[in-house]
C-alpha cells in the first residue's frame, strides 16, 4: 500500500528574476567585501538572486495553476504585452537588524507596488494563502546572517587593515550595481536541501 501523498503541497513563491549578469556580478563583489567584514554569513548564489514579490508558503497544485493563470493574464499580459519592459536600478546597501543584508531598488518601486498591491487583492480570494502582514519594501536579499552567529557578529575588524561592516556599507551606500531590466513576474517552485534551495518556474496550460 502506497503512503505517497496523493496532493503534495508546493512551497513557491511569486518573484521577478534578473536577467542582467553585469549587474549580478558587481553584487558579488559586495557580497565577497560584506563576508570578510561581518561573516560568516550565508550568501545568495548570483544564479538564484531575485525579488520576491509575494512568498506563498505551501499551496496545492490547484491553487498554483490559479495562481498562474492570474500572473499570465492579469499581470504579465497587461504590464508586459509587446514584449514591453522596464528598468530599475540597484544602488545603495541595506540590512535589517544585520541579519538580513539587501541592495536598494530605484526607479521602479511604484510600478512594484502597484503590481503587488494587485497580486495580494488576487490572493485575498484563495483561503489557502494567508494575508501578508509586513508593508512591502521592493529589495533584494544577497545575504543572510547564520543563526548561530546572530548575537556575536563581530563589529570591528579582527585583523589590522579589515574593513568594518559600518565602512564597507558607507563605502557602498552610493554605488550603483546596474540595471535591472523587468520583463515578466514568474511564480516558483522552491525545493528546500541540504545543500540550498533549488528554484524551478511553475508553468500550466492556459485555458
Amino acid at each position: 500500500m502506497s503512503t505517497k501523498n496523493p496532493n503534495p503541497k508546493i512551497r513557491s513563491f511569486i518573484a521577478i528574476e534578473i536577467p542582467n549578469p553585469k549587474t549580478l556580478e558587481n553584487i558579488v563583489t559586495y557580497q565577497n567585501d560584506l563576508q570578510q567584514s561581518i561573516g560568516p554569513l550565508k550568501l545568495v548564489d548570483s544564479s538564484l538572486m531575485h525579488i520576491t514579490l509575494r512568498f506563498l508558503g505551501d499551496i496545492s497544485e490547484e491553487n498554483a495553476r490559479k495562481i498562474y493563470e492570474f500572473l499570465e493574464l492579469n499581470i504579465n499580459n497587461r504590464f508586459f504585452s509587446n514584449n514591453q519592459s522596464y528598468e530599475g536600478k540597484f544602488k545603495g546597501v541595506g540590512d535589517f537588524g544585520r541579519r538580513v543584508f539587501f541592495i536598494e531598488i530605484h526607479h521602479v518601486n511604484d510600478l512594484l507596488q502597484e503590481i503587488f498591491s494587485k497580486i495580494e487583492e488576487f490572493l485575498a480570494s484563495i483561503p489557502e494563502i494567508s494575508p501578508e502582514k509586513r508593508p512591502f519594501k521592493p529589495h533584494l536579499t544577497i545575504a543572510r546572517a547564520k543563526r548561530k552567529n546572530r548575537t556575536s557578529q563581530r563589529k570591528e575588524p579582527i585583523n589590522q587593515g579589515q574593513r568594518s561592516y559600518s565602512q564597507v556599507k558607507s563605502e557602498y551606500a552610493d554605488i550603483l550595481f546596474g540595471p535591472w531590466t523587468i520583463s515578466r513576474i514568474v511564480l516558483k517552485k522552491s525545493v528546500l536541501t541540504p545543500q540550498g534551495p533549488i528554484y524551478s518556474n511553475l508553468s500550466y496550460p492556459l485555458d
